[in-house]
């Protein structure tokens, strides 16, 4: 997986993997952004994709925690 060292770059890694219905792989990408930098503009977008994702294969209970945290 590609990582960027940037939260925005990170967070369009992410939006692209999820465009080529690459979940899982968005999800690591999503993720990478919530923790590496929480606080950071990026993270609610990467929230929301790491929810969207999660609902996409059928994770729906992690995507309702996600959404709500």
């Amino acid at each position: 997986m590609t990582t960027a060292g940037n939260p925005a770059d990170q967070l369009k890694i992410g939006q692209e993997l999820k465009a080529k219905k690459r979940y899982r792989d968005a999800i690591g990408a999503y993720r990478r952004v919530v923790v590496r930098w929480p606080l950071s503009s990026s993270a609610q977008d990467a929230r929301m994709g790491l929810a969207e994702c999660y609902g996409a294969i059928g994770y729906h209970y992690k995507r309702f925690r996600r959404i709500r945290s």
